[in-house]
């Protein structure tokens, strides 16, 4: 017959859901019990691509075991990606003028044992590939493609009339950047055969792209012309071969190009000694 009173206790972790017995009443004849029945406290799930994390518990209220507390902790800034709340809103930046001090959680639902999702979506970025000359010279129009942080690319060096690729500035594979990826690759002008004939204005020829590797000039062999008269020589002065030797007169086969295929090749016409 004794009175008595009863309350429920904050347990870490755990939310009241439900008494059993008489919270408040007078012990029976068989004594009395009563029981608080407790569930797990839900979670805020950050999902971080590539990147593993630990979910967060909510909080408890400090003096109400029968909500969550208000507390609200931050999930941390990733560079590229946004954080979402499960209907897709991005999350508020604690500080907005530096998102890199994290995010404000969101609102813990109104069944506490439930789990809230975040997940970090990848911003769009875009890869820009150029193709420069040395003094920064488009020589082909930019391309852009749009991606995401993240996603992975291949790029290749194009064929360029006249040119030939010597370096390429950035990544040629990889994955888009927080702020998007540029890849520029840079050539230089081939050089050309020179032919120089006495008293006769010529046309250099330059020298030929390999139709797949534009890293380097083709095979193809053009022929300099027979010049009555005249030698045409390489620049240490041996003479060039004609293409037929029994009819020089169908002109004569170009040197082959130097190592450097920016570097020039004159063609020097000799007069016959008499």
């Amino acid at each position: 017959g004794d009175e008595y009173t009863t309350t429920g206790k904050v347990i870490k972790g755990y939310v009241l859901v439900r008494v059993e017995g008489e919270a408040k009443g007078k012990i029976g004849k068989d004594g009395s019990t009563v029981t608080y029945v407790y569930k797990p406290l839900g979670l805020w799930i950050p999902n971080i691509p590539g990147q593993p994390t630990n979910p967060i518990k909510y909080p408890n209220d400090p003096q109400d075991p029968t909500k969550p507390g208000t507390e609200k902790p931050k999930v941390p800034y990733v560079p590229g990606f946004t954080p979402k709340d499960k209907g897709g809103n991005p999350l508020k930046p604690v500080n907005p003028n530096n998102p890199e001090e994290g995010y404000e959680v969101p609102n813990i639902p109104a069944n506490p044992g439930e789990d809230t999702p975040i997940n970090y979506v990848a911003n769009k970025a875009n890869l820009v590939v150029k193709y420069v000359d040395e003094n920064g010279k488009d020589l082909a129009p930019s391309e852009t493609t749009e991606g995401k942080v993240g996603d992975e690319y291949t790029t290749t060096g194009k064929v360029i009339k006249g040119y030939v690729l010597v370096r390429v500035e950035g990544e040629a594979k990889g994955k888009i950047g927080k702020d998007g990826s540029t890849v520029t690759y840079v050539y230089k002008p081939l050089g050309s055969w020179i032919p120089n004939i006495p008293g006769q204005p010529t046309n250099p020829i330059k020298y030929p792209n390999d139709p797949k590797d534009p890293t380097k000039p083709g095979t193809e062999k053009p022929k300099v012309p027979y010049v009555p008269g005249f030698i045409p020589k390489d620049k240490d002065g041996n003479p060039l071969k004609p293409v037929n030797p029994n009819n020089p007169e169908e002109g004569y086969e170009v040197p082959n190009i130097p190592t450097n295929p920016g570097e020039d090749t004159p063609i020097n016409y000799v007069a016959n000694k008499a």
